[in-house]
Parts: C-alpha cells; sequence; structure tokens
C-alpha cells in the first residue's frame, strides 16, 4: 500500500505522523485535518508506533489501542465524549505500552468500562 493512498495507515518509512479524527470525517478519508477519519479505532488501528491522534470536539465510540506509543488527544474533556455501555466491558482498553490518551470526557463508563493494562482506573469522570 502506498502512504498518502486513501486511507493509507502511515509506515515506518513515512516515520510518526499526526492523524485527525472528526464526527463528520470518513474512514475511508486519508487521516489528515483536511481529510479526518471518522473513528478513534479506525485512527488507532492504521497509526504507527509515535503517532498523534487528534480527536475533535463530539461524541465517539469506545476504542482498543494496541500500537504502542500512540497519543490520543481529544479537544477538552468537556468537547470530547467517549461514551461506554453497561453492557460492554472494556469500552476504552488501552492495550500497548507507552500511550497516552489526554483531553478526554468519559460517559457512561465504570472500572469495568476502562482497562489500562498496569493501572487502576480510580473513577475519574475526565482525562485531562
Amino acid at each position: 500500500m502506498i502512504a498518502g493512498a486513501l486511507g493509507a495507515p502511515a509506515t515506518a518509512a513515512t516515520g510518526p505522523q499526526t492523524r485527525s479524527v472528526a464526527i463528520t470525517g470518513s474512514d475511508a478519508a486519508t487521516g489528515t485535518a483536511a481529510a479526518p477519519w471518522r473513528t478513534i479505532q479506525w485512527a488507532a488501528d492504521h497509526a504507527i508506533s509515535g503517532d498523534t491522534i487528534n480527536v475533535g470536539s463530539g461524541t465517539f465510540a469506545g476504542f482498543t489501542v494496541r500500537t504502542p506509543n500512540l497519543k490520543i488527544v481529544g479537544a477538552g474533556a468537556a468537547a470530547t465524549s467517549l461514551v461506554g455501555s453497561p453492557a460492554v466491558a472494556d469500552t476504552v482498553k488501552i492495550a500497548a505500552s507507552g500511550t497516552v490518551l489526554m483531553k478526554v470526557g468519559l460517559s457512561q463508563c465504570t472500572p469495568q468500562n476502562v482497562a489500562v493494562e498496569g493501572y487502576e482506573w480510580g473513577g475519574s469522570a475526565n482525562i485531562d
């Protein structure tokens, strides 16, 4: 796959990049600020170690991070919300070392919905 093609992930050859996610985006887009992806899960699945994923204002579904050293940054805890479901375990799952998650609000999440390997969640409603 050629980096820069529609929906193409970063590659080791191109190095870490800043990717974008927005409620108006599309997972068929390129993940740039001008053509953001729609879901955090798509971004997390297509990012490489060292990438930053900027998440715009809005409400987003949960996701799992499997790639190490990602930085996922919301537009602020009051602006970017991750919505959980009591019926779904691990609404937000950080399963990779070096992951940074900041400036997001958590809605309808309990300690059973947020799993961070090696960390015990204290129940905070926001991550700033």
